[in-house]
């Protein structure tokens, strides 16, 4: 192969695909939602404000002391289905992935928006978490053990913890499935 050699003399990208991302021609991935964030439509949560116990994160705890409700949470009058203001917030959802090939697993990722701290989890193990802003939608990688946890034709939990950070505070979070595109 012609091309980018690196320390290791070892090729790693071909000279023709990072001319095609310098002239923005790379085709962007399509994202099908498995579990749908509220952006487009107010999703059902369970939620609390206050400290949960340990294992809140788990498909098995038993969640119906929580108040259900609609996301996103917080204090965005724009977006928000429910309000949020105290310092941190825990939300709960149950989804089935219904047929995933190991494909679509291997390419489940986070989409989710908050202001503040955020941790995501898939059966109680931990996917995805930032400690900043994000201020707009965006899709994140997940661990292998989270994508590992999803358990298909089979019931499942995301659960997400958010703490404030500043005045402003909003969160709300899913699951899509990234495609490809090729070229």
């Amino acid at each position: 192969m012609n091309g980018l050699l690196t320390y290791d003399r070892i090729p790693k990208v071909e000279p023709a695909k990072i001319a095609q991302a310098n002239r923005f021609e790379l085709p962007l991935p399509k994202y099908v939602p498995l579990v749908p964030t509220s952006e487009a439509s107010q999703q059902m949560w369970r939620y609390t404000i206050d400290n949960p116990q340990k294992e809140w994160n788990r498909e098995d705890f038993d969640d119906s002391g929580w108040t259900e409700s609609r996301g996103g949470f917080g204090n965005l009058p724009e977006r928000t289905g429910t309000p949020w203001t105290s310092e941190g917030i825990w939300i709960r959802r149950h989804f089935n992935a219904s047929t995933l090939s190991e494909r679509q697993s291997e390419n489940l990722v986070a989409d989710d928006m908050h202001l503040g701290d955020i941790q995501i989890y898939i059966n109680g193990v931990l996917a995805y978490s930032q400690g900043k802003n994000s201020l707009s939608f965006e899709h994140r990688g997940l661990t292998k053990e989270a994508r590992a946890a999803v358990r298909p034709n089979s019931d499942n939990v995301i659960a997400v913890h958010c703490v404030r950070r500043g005045d402003q505070q909003w969160v709300d979070a899913g699951l899509d499935v990234r495609i490809p595109q090729d070229r």
